[in-house]
């Protein structure tokens, strides 16, 4: 992993950070929930606030992103919605995983009970950091795939995103929009699209996820049944589409004896709600890479931050 440069924590995150290393040596098991906030670290955006990140043209266009991230535009302007997706395809594949991937891997290996990544990211950067693909749910699908625009096509079919069909599109010289030929259907030849859940999105083919969501079922099943302590550990999930705060919340409630360790660099969206304070679940407001990167240090010796 890459050397990062020495880091000054705030007097006032060295204890949470403690007690969450402790919580992390003595765990049987990890599930790492990850939002948006977690690609920050590799120069990706979360799409609202400071790291927004978001397609330039929709400033001009007078878009907001969750109104481009609609199926509907494959339908009324299948350029136009590959441009967009371009975009964010290209930003995802060029990216790298950045160390708190490699970290959280590392932690999750060493367990007795493994771990499994819950993620919302749609950015494939699991698979790429080597976490085993039995092991990860991704709730709104992924880039590295694609299916039909037609939803009665291929009863479901999705097939691996073509790399360099994607990365050779050709942008229209005059508009935001790309030029033919568009990705196409491996089955009736129609303009294909990614295989990701988008707003107001009925044509999402599940069937990929539900893979996932079963292997994720069957690893939770043999945690409450081997009695494994658990510690959840969330980055950058945020409220605004609160899928991932959701879980965490759902499984510590559930689960007795797991934990929760909740990191966002902004202090409202790090705060453990009232239902479970008192849990011995803990709130770091810091960058997710940074959080993690400190949290291996004291993961690997028991001594205070310095």
């Amino acid at each position: 992993m890459e050397e990062k440069p020495a880091i000054v924590i705030p007097d006032h995150q060295r204890e949470p950070l403690q007690k969450a290393a402790e919580l992390i040596r003595e765990a049987d098991a990890i599930l790492i929930n990850t939002g948006a906030g977690m690609g920050v670290g590799s120069g990706l955006g979360t799409f609202r606030g400071p790291n927004a990140g978001v397609w330039p043209p929709l400033i001009k266009m007078n878009i907001d992103f969750s109104e481009m991230s609609n199926p509907k535009w494959f339908q009324t302007n299948p350029h136009l919605a590959w441009a967009f997706w371009h975009f964010r395809y290209t930003a995802y594949t060029g990216a790298e995983p950045h160390d708190g991937y490699h970290i959280l891997k590392k932690w999750a290996e060493s367990k007795p009970s493994g771990g499994f990544a819950f993620t919302s990211n749609i950015d494939g950067h699991w698979k790429r950091c080597g976490f085993p693909e039995n092991k990860i749910i991704e709730v709104h699908g992924a880039l590295s795939h694609l299916q039909c625009t037609d939803r009665r096509c291929g009863e479901g079919e999705i097939w691996p995103t073509p790399h360099d069909t994607i990365i050779g599109l050709k942008p229209d010289g005059e508009k935001d929009e790309m030029l033919d030929p568009l990705p196409s259907c491996t089955i009736c030849g129609k303009v294909a699209r990614p295989n990701v859940l988008m707003f107001e999105d009925w044509g999402w083919h599940s069937e990929r996820y539900a893979v996932q969501e079963e292997n994720y079922t069957n690893w939770f099943k043999e945690i409450e049944q081997n009695g494994a302590k658990l510690v959840i550990i969330e980055i950058g999930a945020g409220k605004a589409v609160p899928t991932v705060r959701r879980e965490s919340e759902m499984i510590v409630s559930k689960l007795p004896g797991s934990h929760l360790i909740r990191i966002n660099p902004v202090m409202t969206d790090s705060k453990i709600p009232g239902s479970l304070q008192g849990g011995g679940h803990i709130a770091i407001t810091l960058n997710g890479e940074v959080a993690l990167i400190e949290l291996d240090k004291l993961v690997n010796s028991s001594e205070d931050i310095k």
